[in-house]
């Protein structure tokens, strides 16, 4: 069964003449790469990681996709988002004042200020540790978990305008 663009698109996020480019690049990058072979193909792997950041599948249900151990797809996971960031970051941008202007809206009728964006940080809970070190410094008290935290601003039309790199704690 094949998807067309659209259906591709609303499945996974991304346009497919995209996903084909990161599976090129990726594909390059492996055949210069020294050390053991990655378990899953490059194919694979963009669609893996495509379906972590779209769906926000579990691992136990990813394991049964895949069907690769759950070791293998939980350190996939990060070795893949490592790789992804520096690919599609310059595709996120804050863009000119006139174009964050025509995009945006006034939230209060009285108020004559334009709102273009919205910031706004997800608290994401990740795994313990077994060094000590660093369980206290990803431990955040006030939800009580281990956490990293990543800053978004996005328009008001819901495209991403800046990411921020991961970082520990609760803030």
């Amino acid at each position: 069964m094949t998807l067309s663009e659209n259906k591709f698109f609303k499945l996974m996020g991304v346009p497919f003449s995209y996903t084909t480019s990161l599976i090129q690049k990726r594909n390059i990058e492996l055949l210069h790469k020294p050390g053991q072979p990655t378990t899953l193909i490059p194919q694979e792997e963009i669609i893996f990681i495509l379906t972590v950041l779209r769906q926000y599948c579990c691992l136990p249900f990813l394991v049964s996709i895949f069907q690769k151990p759950k070791s293998t797809l939980h350190n996939a996971i990060y070795r893949l988002l490592d790789w992804l960031y520096p690919q599609c970051v310059s595709y996120i941008t804050l863009q000119t004042q006139e174009e964050r202007l025509a995009s945006g809206i006034k939230l209060f009728i009285l108020s004559n200020v334009t709102y273009t964006g919205a910031i706004d940080g997800c608290c994401q809970e990740v795994f313990n540790s077994i060094l000590p070190a660093i369980n206290s410094l990803f431990y955040s008290a006030k939800v009580n978990t281990h956490a990293i935290n990543i800053l978004i601003i996005s328009s008001l039309t819901k495209k991403i305008l800046w990411l921020s790199p991961s970082y520990p704690g609760y803030i």
